[in-house]
């Protein structure tokens, strides 16, 4: 998770309510680390323009 542009959170929690109380999460935050908030965006903009724009009925209201 790209915070802002000096924070960046890394690992496999999902903010759950089982994942704060039962399950072993992991998740590292860094702060004031811009150039790997950076890094991150840039990873994160590559996937992103990949990928495929899926417009469905099922969860959109096309009205």
């Amino acid at each position: 998770m790209i915070v802002d542009d000096v924070t960046s959170q890394i690992g496999s929690c999902n903010y759950t309510a089982s994942a704060s109380t039962a399950n072993a999460e992991n998740y590292q935050i860094y702060y004031n680390q811009s150039e790997l908030a950076n890094l991150y965006l840039q990873d994160w903009q590559i996937m992103f323009d990949e990928g495929d724009l899926v417009m469905t009925s099922k969860y959109i209201d096309f009205k």
